[in-house]
């Protein structure tokens, strides 16, 4: 879900997460740090993947926005753990009878 503080939205999030919701924007350049925090605490509580990004859409903020928000990299790693999970459930069990596909 992306910038849920700006949303202003959190009562559909359980609703979203039984649906599906795999992750939530914990950090976006327009949240506070008690904005973030309180994502966090609902990315914890629904068991979601912690996301954050500038939300860049060129130059019509005045300057790029990339790269202006950081996400700890244990959430990093988190991402990326559950995409090896995602692939291997899509390649079945012939992944593990042939590594190299």
């Amino acid at each position: 879900m992306a910038h849920p503080g700006l949303n202003r939205t959190d009562e559909i999030i359980p609703e979203i997460v039984e649906a599906g919701l795999d992750g939530i924007e914990c950090f976006h350049t327009r949240h506070s740090t008690a904005t973030s925090h309180h994502y966090l605490q609902m990315a914890d509580q629904f068991h979601l993947l912690v996301t954050g990004g500038s939300d860049c859409h060129g130059l019509n903020k005045g300057k790029p926005l990339v790269g202006t928000v950081r996400l700890p990299y244990h959430h990093v790693e988190k991402l990326k753990s559950r995409v090896a999970e995602r692939r291997a459930a899509l390649a079945g069990p012939q992944s593990a009878l042939h590594p190299s596909h």
